[in-house]
């Protein structure tokens, strides 16, 4: 019941809402004789998990009240980074910069309505080498927990006390590192064997061509500050070239020129219900740890949730990591790109559940289109023009176009 009252305390308490902080107000301290702001740039890193945060609050059965405090953290660093630098940016790796500072949060509300937050900041030079790393932590008081500003306002003096800390300690070893280290665009490479970057997700994807372009799942890509592909244990950097949220796939440039890619199935209709399919992907790698798998499954419906006739129902597995794996027939040719659950249940805007060995896949022929239609190139191939192989011949055969996609941000 006193989660209730407070709740309820907390709805009609709504005009009690403190001001967002002023930030002209938040002055940095002078006391180390600098000159604020400083000829430099930097660059604020939020990971996506932090600043994808949300804090629901259930105020009643139909009432919810959410908080974004990743959000909040992001917003007040740029702007307070803005007094102690003379450029601050949020994170881009074309954007020349000097520093990046990569900042993790955590925040709560507690039974007093106080609002905590506290920040892990890293602070890396442009080539990735970690200078300074430090916690802050710091309150806002409130009347209620519904408080839209808040958190903003936590995070915006302790991002004030972060900098005043960080200046006095190592303000002229910086500025001696301003004054002699242009600005320039931080390295991927860097800033993945440093573990400046935090992995988000991993996928599968496959090769159209000669020029390395992959076909990928258009959801495990979107919202990636980088993205890359691992073949052969190699990582390599790629590029969004072109998406189709609707169909959730992807292209990806990747610079890579191969002989290895995957041919499609040209006489779409010859697939039947019944089926056998196979796919090789790269499903649950923090627990497999294998360089590739296949599994085996079949065609259980010519068409998805709904009827939707651009897919296909199958039982191969789907798990995390193997969307955007390719679903090949008995001759090797792709047959469909398998997706994930949640994203044909959305689109077909269906809220029940499905039983454990129903799966969709992207049928070939609405892929050909999209990729004709943009000018990707592709390759086909008739069922009857390829002799029938042994389940290990596809494994191998596929596993030379197959890679890894790994999202990070």
């Amino acid at each position: 019941m006193r989660i209730l009252t407070l709740l309820m305390m907390a709805v009609m308490l709504q005009a009690c809402s403190i001001a967002r902080t002023k930030t002209a107000d938040l002055m940095p301290d002078t006391t180390p004789g600098i000159l604020y702001p400083v000829d430099g740039t930097i660059t604020i890193y939020v990971p996506k998990k932090e600043y994808d945060e949300q804090i629901r609050l259930q105020l009643s059965r139909s009432a919810e009240f959410i908080h974004h405090p990743g959000q909040d953290l992001k917003q007040a660093a740029v702007i307070i980074a803005k007094k102690y630098f003379r450029k601050a940016q949020a994170l881009s790796l074309e954007k020349p910069t000097q520093y990046l500072l990569k900042l993790s949060g955590d925040a709560f509300i507690d039974h007093l309505n106080v609002y905590h937050t506290t920040i892990d900041a890293e602070l890396y030079t442009q080539d990735g080498e970690l200078v300074d790393r430090r916690k802050i932590e710091q309150g806002a008081i409130s009347t209620l927990i519904t408080d839209e500003n808040a958190f903003y306002n936590a995070y915006s003096e302790a991002m004030v006390n972060y900098f005043d800390e960080l200046f006095r300690e190592r303000g002229q070893r910086m500025l001696n590192y301003l004054a002699q280290q242009p600005p320039k665009p931080l390295s991927f490479e860097d800033l993945t064997s440093k573990k400046g970057l935090e992995l988000i997700s991993t996928a599968s994807g496959f090769f159209l061509n000669h020029s390395g372009q992959v076909l990928a799942s258009n959801e495990q890509v979107a919202g990636c500050l980088t993205i890359s592909i691992l073949k052969d244990g190699k990582e390599h950097r790629a590029r969004l070239k072109f998406n189709h949220k609707l169909s959730d796939i992807a292209v990806l440039e990747t610079g890579l020129k191969t002989k290895n890619h995957a041919r499609f199935i040209n006489n779409d209709l010859s697939v039947r219900l019944g089926e056998e399919m196979l796919s090789v992907g790269y499903p649950l790698p923090e627990i497999l740890h294998q360089p590739i798998n296949l599994n085996g499954g079949s065609i259980s419906a010519l068409t998805g949730i709904r009827g939707d006739g651009r897919l296909f129902q199958v039982t191969l597995p789907v798990q995390p990591g193997n969307s955007g794996s390719p679903m090949l027939d008995r001759n090797g040719l792709v047959t469909g790109i398998l997706q994930s659950n949640e994203i044909a249940l959305r689109q077909a805007d269906y809220s029940g559940t499905l039983a454990p060995n129903i799966h969709f896949a992207l049928k070939a022929k609405e892929i050909k289109k999209l990729l004709k239609t943009n000018q990707i190139k592709f390759f086909t191939r008739n069922s009857y023009e390829t002799r029938y192989k042994k389940r290990p011949d596809i494994a191998e055969y596929a596993a030379r176009f197959t890679v890894q996609v790994i999202c990070r941000g």
